[in-house]
Protein backbone atom coordinates (compact mmCIF):
# COMPACT_ATOMS: atom_id res chain seq x y z
CA UNK A 1 0.00 0.00 0.00
CA UNK A 2 1.58 3.27 -1.17
CA UNK A 3 1.99 5.83 1.57
CA UNK A 4 1.05 9.38 1.92
CA UNK A 5 3.47 11.93 3.17
CA UNK A 6 2.90 13.34 6.62
CA UNK A 7 2.70 16.75 5.13
CA UNK A 8 0.56 16.44 2.46
CA UNK A 9 -1.61 14.12 4.64
CA UNK A 10 -2.41 17.64 6.87
CA UNK A 11 -2.62 19.83 3.93
CA UNK A 12 -5.43 17.33 2.22
CA UNK A 13 -7.43 17.98 5.37
CA UNK A 14 -7.12 21.60 6.22
CA UNK A 15 -7.71 22.40 1.63
CA UNK A 16 -9.76 19.49 0.24
CA UNK A 17 -13.33 20.39 -0.92
CA UNK A 18 -14.41 17.25 0.75
CA UNK A 19 -12.71 16.84 3.68
CA UNK A 20 -14.99 16.31 6.71
CA UNK A 21 -15.21 19.70 8.75
CA UNK A 22 -13.37 21.56 5.92
CA UNK A 23 -14.14 24.98 6.09
CA UNK A 24 -13.32 27.49 3.52
CA UNK A 25 -12.60 30.29 3.96
CA UNK A 26 -13.78 33.67 1.77
CA UNK A 27 -11.62 35.19 -0.39
CA UNK A 28 -9.77 38.38 0.77
CA UNK A 29 -11.11 41.63 -0.50
CA UNK A 30 -8.03 44.29 -1.05
CA UNK A 31 -8.22 48.02 -2.71
CA UNK A 32 -5.64 50.17 -3.84
CA UNK A 33 -5.10 53.68 -2.32
CA UNK A 34 -2.71 56.29 -3.79
CA UNK A 35 -1.94 58.74 -1.31
CA UNK A 36 1.41 59.60 -1.72
CA UNK A 37 2.81 56.31 -2.49
CA UNK A 38 0.25 53.13 -3.45
CA UNK A 39 -0.76 50.87 -0.72
CA UNK A 40 -3.03 48.07 -0.44
CA UNK A 41 -5.15 47.29 1.86
CA UNK A 42 -6.58 43.87 2.06
CA UNK A 43 -9.51 42.34 4.48
CA UNK A 44 -10.80 39.38 5.03
CA UNK A 45 -14.02 38.11 7.15
CA UNK A 46 -15.87 34.74 7.29
CA UNK A 47 -19.05 35.95 7.25
CA UNK A 48 -20.86 32.50 7.66
CA UNK A 49 -19.23 32.77 11.31
CA UNK A 50 -21.82 35.11 11.87
CA UNK A 51 -24.66 33.36 11.71
CA UNK A 52 -26.08 34.63 15.15
CA UNK A 53 -25.56 37.02 18.03
CA UNK A 54 -23.11 35.63 20.51
CA UNK A 55 -21.35 33.99 17.23
CA UNK A 56 -17.63 35.33 16.68
CA UNK A 57 -14.69 35.44 14.34
CA UNK A 58 -11.32 37.02 13.37
CA UNK A 59 -11.33 40.06 11.02
CA UNK A 60 -8.15 39.92 9.08
CA UNK A 61 -6.61 43.33 7.99
CA UNK A 62 -3.08 43.40 6.26
CA UNK A 63 -1.90 45.78 4.10
CA UNK A 64 0.56 45.66 0.87
CA UNK A 65 3.61 48.36 -0.31
CA UNK A 66 6.73 49.20 -0.03
CA UNK A 67 7.51 49.04 3.66
CA UNK A 68 6.54 52.20 4.72
CA UNK A 69 4.56 53.04 7.59
CA UNK A 70 1.07 54.08 7.45
CA UNK A 71 -1.82 54.24 9.28
CA UNK A 72 -5.06 52.29 8.77
CA UNK A 73 -8.27 53.04 10.12
CA UNK A 74 -10.75 50.40 11.21
CA UNK A 75 -14.19 51.47 11.30
CA UNK A 76 -17.52 49.22 12.07
CA UNK A 77 -20.38 50.78 10.14
CA UNK A 78 -22.80 48.61 11.07
CA UNK A 79 -22.71 48.77 15.40
CA UNK A 80 -26.50 46.90 16.24
CA UNK A 81 -24.68 43.73 14.14
CA UNK A 82 -21.59 43.27 14.83
CA UNK A 83 -19.40 44.60 17.88
CA UNK A 84 -15.47 45.11 17.21
CA UNK A 85 -12.87 44.45 19.71
CA UNK A 86 -11.24 47.84 20.36
CA UNK A 87 -14.07 50.06 19.67
CA UNK A 88 -16.15 50.98 16.93
CA UNK A 89 -13.67 53.29 15.30
CA UNK A 90 -9.78 52.64 15.27
CA UNK A 91 -6.49 54.06 14.34
CA UNK A 92 -3.65 51.52 13.81
CA UNK A 93 -0.36 51.67 12.61
CA UNK A 94 0.83 49.44 10.15
CA UNK A 95 2.85 49.11 6.86
CA UNK A 96 5.90 48.15 8.29
CA UNK A 97 8.04 44.44 8.92
CA UNK A 98 6.61 43.86 12.07
CA UNK A 99 3.09 45.93 11.72
CA UNK A 100 1.80 44.88 8.50
CA UNK A 101 -1.05 42.63 9.89
CA UNK A 102 -3.89 43.24 12.36
CA UNK A 103 -6.54 40.92 13.67
CA UNK A 104 -10.02 41.97 15.65
CA UNK A 105 -12.46 39.74 17.06
CA UNK A 106 -15.73 40.35 15.80
CA UNK A 107 -18.85 39.38 17.68
CA UNK A 108 -22.75 39.20 16.65
CA UNK A 109 -25.32 41.48 18.19
CA UNK A 110 -27.76 41.59 15.71
CA UNK A 111 -29.50 40.17 12.10
CA UNK A 112 -27.85 41.68 9.27
CA UNK A 113 -24.64 41.98 6.94
CA UNK A 114 -21.66 43.09 8.99
CA UNK A 115 -20.34 46.44 7.48
CA UNK A 116 -16.68 46.68 8.46
CA UNK A 117 -14.28 49.28 6.59
CA UNK A 118 -10.78 49.63 6.54
CA UNK A 119 -8.62 52.06 4.46
CA UNK A 120 -5.76 54.42 5.01
CA UNK A 121 -5.96 57.42 7.41
CA UNK A 122 -4.43 60.47 6.21
CA UNK A 123 -2.95 63.00 7.92
CA UNK A 124 -4.34 66.24 6.64
CA UNK A 125 -7.28 66.90 8.66
CA UNK A 126 -8.99 68.36 5.90
CA UNK A 127 -8.31 65.27 3.54
CA UNK A 128 -9.65 62.96 6.29
CA UNK A 129 -13.15 64.80 6.65
CA UNK A 130 -13.91 64.88 3.03
CA UNK A 131 -13.61 60.78 3.44
CA UNK A 132 -15.41 61.01 6.62
CA UNK A 133 -17.96 62.97 4.97
CA UNK A 134 -18.57 60.94 1.63
CA UNK A 135 -18.67 57.63 3.86
CA UNK A 136 -21.44 59.23 6.23
CA UNK A 137 -23.51 60.28 2.99
CA UNK A 138 -25.72 57.76 2.12
CA UNK A 139 -26.13 56.91 5.63
CA UNK A 140 -27.26 60.33 7.02
CA UNK A 141 -29.91 59.94 3.85
CA UNK A 142 -31.09 56.56 4.97
CA UNK A 143 -31.80 57.88 8.69
CA UNK A 144 -33.19 60.69 7.31
CA UNK A 145 -35.41 58.63 5.02
CA UNK A 146 -36.78 56.29 7.52
CA UNK A 147 -37.24 58.94 9.61
CA UNK A 148 -39.61 60.19 7.61
CA UNK A 149 -41.52 57.01 6.76
CA UNK A 150 -42.06 56.14 10.25
CA UNK A 151 -43.28 59.83 11.03
CA UNK A 152 -45.56 58.96 8.12
CA UNK A 153 -46.66 55.98 9.93
CA UNK A 154 -48.01 57.84 13.28
CA UNK A 155 -51.58 58.04 13.36
CA UNK A 156 -53.43 61.86 14.11
CA UNK A 157 -53.76 60.97 17.91
CA UNK A 158 -51.22 58.56 19.70
CA UNK A 159 -49.74 58.03 23.02
CA UNK A 160 -46.76 59.53 23.82
CA UNK A 161 -44.80 56.46 24.24
CA UNK A 162 -44.81 56.11 20.06
CA UNK A 163 -43.13 59.63 19.87
CA UNK A 164 -40.79 58.89 22.26
CA UNK A 165 -39.47 55.66 20.71
CA UNK A 166 -39.03 57.07 17.25
CA UNK A 167 -37.22 59.94 18.70
CA UNK A 168 -35.22 57.14 20.54
CA UNK A 169 -34.86 55.15 17.70
CA UNK A 170 -33.82 58.32 15.71
CA UNK A 171 -30.84 58.92 17.34
CA UNK A 172 -29.51 55.66 18.43
CA UNK A 173 -29.07 55.28 14.61
CA UNK A 174 -27.74 58.52 14.36
CA UNK A 175 -25.38 58.37 17.13
CA UNK A 176 -24.27 54.95 15.97
CA UNK A 177 -23.34 56.54 12.36
CA UNK A 178 -21.69 59.43 13.82
CA UNK A 179 -18.96 57.11 15.81
CA UNK A 180 -16.00 58.58 14.35
CA UNK A 181 -13.45 59.90 16.57
CA UNK A 182 -13.12 63.03 15.20
CA UNK A 183 -16.75 63.44 15.62
CA UNK A 184 -17.54 63.61 19.17
CA UNK A 185 -18.33 67.33 19.50
CA UNK A 186 -21.06 66.41 16.58
CA UNK A 187 -22.78 63.16 18.88
CA UNK A 188 -22.95 66.30 21.95
CA UNK A 189 -24.64 68.67 19.63
CA UNK A 190 -27.17 65.86 18.30
CA UNK A 191 -27.76 64.50 21.98
CA UNK A 192 -28.35 67.97 23.38
CA UNK A 193 -31.23 68.27 20.08
CA UNK A 194 -33.02 65.28 20.89
CA UNK A 195 -32.77 65.94 24.99
CA UNK A 196 -34.43 69.06 24.41
CA UNK A 197 -37.06 67.75 21.96
CA UNK A 198 -37.65 64.31 24.84
CA UNK A 199 -38.11 67.59 27.67
CA UNK A 200 -40.81 69.38 25.30
CA UNK A 201 -42.46 66.27 25.28
CA UNK A 202 -42.65 65.28 28.41
CA UNK A 203 -44.30 68.71 29.41
CA UNK A 204 -46.56 68.97 26.59
CA UNK A 205 -50.26 68.79 27.08
CA UNK A 206 -50.88 65.27 27.28
CA UNK A 207 -54.53 64.29 28.70
CA UNK A 208 -54.95 61.55 30.97
CA UNK A 209 -57.84 59.36 30.54
CA UNK A 210 -58.92 55.37 31.06
CA UNK A 211 -55.72 53.70 30.11
CA UNK A 212 -52.44 55.17 28.09
CA UNK A 213 -52.24 59.13 27.75
CA UNK A 214 -52.99 60.20 24.06
CA UNK A 215 -50.82 62.96 22.28
CA UNK A 216 -52.83 64.74 20.09
CA UNK A 217 -51.11 66.10 16.43
CA UNK A 218 -51.89 69.75 17.65
CA UNK A 219 -49.37 69.48 20.70
CA UNK A 220 -46.49 68.83 18.61
CA UNK A 221 -47.02 72.58 17.61
CA UNK A 222 -44.71 74.22 20.40
CA UNK A 223 -41.86 76.01 20.52
CA UNK A 224 -38.77 74.34 21.11
CA UNK A 225 -35.17 76.00 22.34
CA UNK A 226 -32.88 75.13 19.77
CA UNK A 227 -29.98 77.22 18.20
CA UNK A 228 -31.28 77.97 14.18
CA UNK A 229 -29.51 79.45 11.42
CA UNK A 230 -30.45 82.97 11.11
CA UNK A 231 -32.66 82.55 8.13
CA UNK A 232 -34.76 80.14 9.89
CA UNK A 233 -37.81 81.32 11.10
CA UNK A 234 -38.93 81.44 14.75
CA UNK A 235 -42.22 80.54 14.84
CA UNK A 236 -43.60 77.54 16.78
CA UNK A 237 -42.68 73.92 15.22
CA UNK A 238 -43.64 71.00 15.35
CA UNK A 239 -40.55 69.03 18.13
CA UNK A 240 -40.68 66.43 14.61
CA UNK A 241 -40.34 69.43 12.29
CA UNK A 242 -36.87 69.93 13.91
CA UNK A 243 -35.71 66.61 14.33
CA UNK A 244 -36.64 66.52 10.36
CA UNK A 245 -34.81 70.17 10.06
CA UNK A 246 -32.07 68.08 11.60
CA UNK A 247 -31.45 65.17 9.90
CA UNK A 248 -31.88 67.30 6.54
CA UNK A 249 -29.14 69.54 7.93
CA UNK A 250 -26.88 67.33 9.04
CA UNK A 251 -27.37 65.38 5.36
CA UNK A 252 -26.91 68.14 3.44
CA UNK A 253 -23.09 68.98 5.56
CA UNK A 254 -22.19 65.60 4.82
CA UNK A 255 -23.05 66.00 0.62
CA UNK A 256 -21.32 69.29 0.71
CA UNK A 257 -17.94 68.21 2.35
CA UNK A 258 -19.04 70.54 5.31
CA UNK A 259 -17.98 68.76 8.37
CA UNK A 260 -15.22 71.41 9.72
CA UNK A 261 -15.22 74.83 9.62
CA UNK A 262 -13.06 77.86 11.49
CA UNK A 263 -12.88 80.03 14.16
CA UNK A 264 -10.71 83.11 15.07
CA UNK A 265 -10.18 83.27 19.01
CA UNK A 266 -9.91 87.35 20.74
CA UNK A 267 -9.90 88.48 23.88
CA UNK A 268 -10.03 91.78 25.33
CA UNK A 269 -8.92 93.90 27.06
CA UNK A 270 -5.48 91.87 26.18
CA UNK A 271 -4.22 89.41 23.97
CA UNK A 272 -1.99 86.42 24.84
CA UNK A 273 -4.69 84.55 27.07
CA UNK A 274 -4.38 80.90 27.17
CA UNK A 275 -7.67 79.11 25.48
CA UNK A 276 -8.62 75.46 25.70
CA UNK A 277 -11.35 73.91 23.98
CA UNK A 278 -12.53 70.54 23.87
CA UNK A 279 -16.20 68.66 22.86
CA UNK A 280 -17.98 68.24 25.71
CA UNK A 281 -18.04 64.64 26.32
CA UNK A 282 -14.10 63.90 26.04
CA UNK A 283 -11.86 64.47 29.50
CA UNK A 284 -9.25 66.71 28.88
CA UNK A 285 -8.80 69.73 27.10
CA UNK A 286 -8.21 68.56 23.15
CA UNK A 287 -7.60 72.25 21.50
CA UNK A 288 -5.19 74.58 22.45
CA UNK A 289 -4.37 78.07 21.42
CA UNK A 290 -3.37 81.48 22.76
CA UNK A 291 -5.05 84.36 21.40
CA UNK A 292 -5.23 85.96 18.98
CA UNK A 293 -5.59 82.53 17.38
CA UNK A 294 -6.43 80.91 14.89
CA UNK A 295 -8.03 77.12 14.72
CA UNK A 296 -8.09 76.86 10.93
CA UNK A 297 -9.77 73.39 11.07
CA UNK A 298 -12.53 72.70 13.72
CA UNK A 299 -15.37 69.42 12.98
CA UNK A 300 -18.59 71.13 13.97
CA UNK A 301 -20.46 70.64 17.06
CA UNK A 302 -20.51 71.95 20.90
CA UNK A 303 -17.49 72.70 22.52
CA UNK A 304 -16.72 73.32 25.88
CA UNK A 305 -14.30 76.24 26.70
CA UNK A 306 -11.68 78.42 28.85
CA UNK A 307 -10.25 80.96 28.70
CA UNK A 308 -7.58 82.61 31.31
CA UNK A 309 -4.86 85.30 31.58
CA UNK A 310 -3.31 85.79 35.51
CA UNK A 311 -6.32 85.80 37.86
CA UNK A 312 -8.48 86.56 35.03
CA UNK A 313 -10.81 83.84 33.85
CA UNK A 314 -14.12 82.74 32.08
CA UNK A 315 -15.34 79.45 31.49
CA UNK A 316 -17.91 77.33 30.23
CA UNK A 317 -17.81 73.60 30.56
CA UNK A 318 -21.54 72.58 32.40
CA UNK A 319 -24.05 75.13 30.93
CA UNK A 320 -26.73 72.80 32.63
CA UNK A 321 -25.12 73.86 36.01
CA UNK A 322 -23.95 77.41 35.37
CA UNK A 323 -25.26 80.59 33.13
CA UNK A 324 -23.50 80.07 30.25
CA UNK A 325 -23.21 78.91 26.19
CA UNK A 326 -20.98 76.31 24.46
CA UNK A 327 -19.64 77.04 21.50
CA UNK A 328 -22.10 75.89 18.31
CA UNK A 329 -20.17 75.39 15.32
CA UNK A 330 -23.06 73.62 13.47
CA UNK A 331 -25.67 76.76 13.74
CA UNK A 332 -23.63 79.90 14.44
CA UNK A 333 -21.62 81.30 11.61
CA UNK A 334 -19.94 83.92 13.05
CA UNK A 335 -16.40 83.33 12.22
CA UNK A 336 -15.30 85.23 15.81
CA UNK A 337 -15.37 83.90 19.34
CA UNK A 338 -14.20 87.35 21.44
CA UNK A 339 -13.57 86.90 25.39
CA UNK A 340 -13.92 89.70 27.78
CA UNK A 341 -11.63 88.92 30.52
CA UNK A 342 -12.73 91.82 32.69
CA UNK A 343 -16.53 91.09 32.16
CA UNK A 344 -16.68 87.47 32.22
CA UNK A 345 -18.44 87.37 28.59
CA UNK A 346 -17.91 85.36 25.76
CA UNK A 347 -19.40 86.43 22.87
CA UNK A 348 -19.56 85.67 18.62
CA UNK A 349 -18.40 88.11 15.81
CA UNK A 350 -18.68 88.40 12.31
CA UNK A 351 -15.59 89.55 10.21
CA UNK A 352 -12.91 91.88 9.88
CA UNK A 353 -10.57 89.53 11.17
CA UNK A 354 -7.57 90.63 13.42
CA UNK A 355 -4.49 89.25 12.23
CA UNK A 356 -3.13 86.40 12.50
CA UNK A 357 -6.45 85.05 11.43
CA UNK A 358 -7.83 84.31 7.87
CA UNK A 359 -10.96 83.75 6.59
CA UNK A 360 -11.34 79.70 5.83
CA UNK A 361 -14.01 78.73 4.23
CA UNK A 362 -17.17 78.57 6.36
Amino acid sequence: MRRVPFSLAILALLTGPTGIGAKALSPPKCTEYHQGRPVRVCTQLDESALSGPGRSTKWRVWVEGDGSPVHVRLHNNSPTVVRLKGGDDQIVHMGCRRHHEVRRKVIAVGTGEAKLEARPYSESPKQEAATIAASLAPRLAQIEAEFRERRAKLAPSFPPKAVSELLDTTETELLAALSYQELAALRDYVQEQFRQAHAELDKSGVRKEAGEPLFHARTLLTSLTLAMLPDEPTTSESMLDRIARLLRRLTERADKNDLVTSLCVTSEPETHAKFLMRPRAVRGWTIQTLTVGDLPVLYRGLYAYSMSKGLKRTHCERPDREPCALINLVDDPQPIFDCDLAADACTRKSAPFPPPCKRHGQ
